[in-house]
């Protein structure tokens, strides 16, 4: 990280964050105490730990939730949880592991504008892991494009379609791009042929 090999630092001192897929919340615990409960390992805030997750369950738009368990939210609620919990220990790089593989369509639309901005407000650098072309390219700055664990292409969404480094980042990023762009002309041509 930063030009620092981190590979033997402990996961607890690599200033790293990092969401689930499975959201990975504690199901006894309130939204405010799965928010708190990581400042509480650290020394440094256990003072402030509270005012800390008060303030992210704010600035997440979950402080009227605070005092409900997860099984009380919503999918798209408790990823917001999730990554508030991450997000107040302000760790230097965020991993999301394909964190919204498990929501319907219209919360992962709304959750990749919400990510988008929390990463322009935060500043965090955030790696995110998704086998969706569509999210991929919808919300990166850059993209890394591996196969069987080899990177392949790392550009920006722009480079990757104008250049594609192979016929493996053809096929698997720009034909399966096509494939949906297609898909929804052929919704609005049916769409607007019933009006």
């Amino acid at each position: 990280m930063d030009g620092a090999d981190i590979t033997n630092v402990s996961p607890a001192d690599r200033n790293m964050g990092i969401v689930f897929q499975n959201y990975a919340l504690f199901e006894n615990m309130t939204v405010l105490r799965n928010v708190e409960y990581a400042l509480h390992l650290k020394k440094q805030y256990k003072s402030t730990a509270r005012e800390m997750a008060l303030d992210m369950l704010k600035r997440m738009d979950l402080s009227e939730h605070m005092n409900k368990r997860p099984g009380e939210l919503s999918g798209g609620q408790q990823q917001r949880v999730a990554i508030a919990r991450t997000l107040v220990l302000n760790p230097k790089v965020i991993l999301f592991d394909e964190p919204m593989s498990a929501l319907d369509v219209a919360t992962r639309l709304s959750l990749r504008s919400e990510i988008k901005d929390i990463q322009k407000e935060f500043g965090t650098t955030m790696i995110y892991i998704t086998h969706d072309q569509e999210e991929a390219f919808s919300m990166s700055d850059r993209v890394m494009v591996m196969e069987a664990s080899h990177l392949v292409q790392l550009d920006t969404p722009e480079a990757i379609i104008r250049s594609p480094a192979n016929d493996y980042v053809k096929d698997f990023v720009i034909k399966n791009l096509q494939i949906k762009i297609n898909s929804l002309v052929r919704f609005v041509q049916y769409q607007e042929s019933c009006q």
